[in-house]
């Protein structure tokens, strides 16, 4: 469910995922709606963690390494 105030002219979904394009997630500082003014280390250390968390949930890729 899309909030009240999406931008229906962006490029990506609330999910990353790229509006036409099956298959295609875009992960990186391009998403924000908005420039911040300090530093967005953190806020793309975010993006990227909770984007893995729903790719391992959406997707039969596991994090276990192979042995262990």
């Amino acid at each position: 469910m899309e909030s009240k105030t999406a931008n229906i002219a962006g490029v990506v979904d609330r999910r990353l995922s790229v509006r036409g394009i099956k298959n295609l997630k875009v992960v990186d500082a391009s998403v924000f709606p908005h420039l911040t003014s300090g530093n967005p280390h953190a806020a793309i250390l975010m993006i990227a963690e909770r984007s893995a968390d729903s790719f391992c949930k959406t997707s039969s890729w596991t994090s276990e390494m192979p042995g262990d």
